[in-house]
């Protein structure tokens, strides 16, 4: 599946930005939090149990960038999602990622379950069973003690 948009260095800038903006872990736990409406600074604050410098530095980015809206109502400013297709590119990622995580589970569970690993059994280039590197262990000198160090004035 192929999708076209516009290629123009202008417009790549621009989805660029857009997704720099959804790169930052802290700036996606605040649009999951105004999917249910919108919110005020002080609401955000304490939904993400953060402060309040940091949230109003995220939704400054986040507006700056079109993602967010915001209105006031008295002496309140509340904030929005600005573009509802942004929840849908976070649910298709979210999607995504979980299909991944299936299909990595699934190779897991497809390997043989003999109760070891390949690794303790030896069966991996380089690898000791466990007797093995308890034996080394054992005979191994013990590791050696560094004296203490001691100042050492100008020695020219």
């Amino acid at each position: 599946m192929s999708i076209a948009f516009p290629k123009s260095d202008r417009m790549i800038a621009m989805i660029a930005l857009r997704f720099r903006m959804l790169g930052e872990p802290y700036r996606l736990r605040l649009l999951q939090t105004l999917e249910s409406g919108d919110k005020t600074v002080g609401e955000i604050v304490k939904a993400l149990d953060g402060n309040q410098p940091n949230v109003s530095k995220h939704l400054q980015m986040l507006y700056s960038a079109g993602m967010v809206s915001r209105r006031r109502e008295g002496n309140s400013i509340y904030y929005g999602i600005a573009d509802p297709l942004l929840l849908k590119l976070c649910e298709l990622v979210c999607r995504s990622a979980a299909e991944k995580a299936r299909e990595e589970l699934d190779e897991l569970s497809a390997l043989p379950a003999s109760g070891t690993s390949s690794i303790a059994r030896g069966e991996i280039s380089g690898a000791h069973p466990p007797a093995r590197i308890a034996a080394i262990r054992e005979s191994s000198p013990a590791p050696r003690q560094n004296p203490p160090r001691t100042k050492r004035r100008n020695q020219r």
